[in-house]
């Protein structure tokens, strides 16, 4: 199944509809109701759109989902230059207290 595909599976359209009332129907970052809003995953893994848990999903206007991943495009790639000195298994530990930091910030 491709991913536009998978965006039309109903058990994607129940949780971002399940998103979208959860968050207003409005943006969470400009709190606009007039644009376009779409479902944001924070981050991505190897699973299904609807598989991700709630807290790691937003709603976002078109606009500011664009910016959004254009701004963790580049902080993604700040990162990786910022580790890529550090012996693997520190980066991996690293790694996992960043997860682990922002997964109890998500969770409080």
């Amino acid at each position: 199944m491709t991913y536009a595909e998978k965006l039309r599976d109903p058990r994607w359209q129940r949780k971002r509809l399940e998103i979208f009332e959860r968050d207003d129907w409005r943006c969470c970052s400009c709190h606009r109701t007039d644009k376009n809003i779409q479902v944001h995953h924070a981050v991505y893994a190897r699973r299904d759109p609807w598989e991700y848990p709630n807290e790691l999903l937003q709603t976002l206007c078109e606009d500011c989902h664009q910016e959004r991943q254009e701004i963790t495009d580049k902080a993604v790639d700040a990162l990786r230059i910022a580790l890529m000195h550090l012996p693997t298994v520190r980066m991996g530990q690293v790694a996992q207290d960043i997860c682990a930091a922002a997964m109890e910030r998500i969770t409080q």
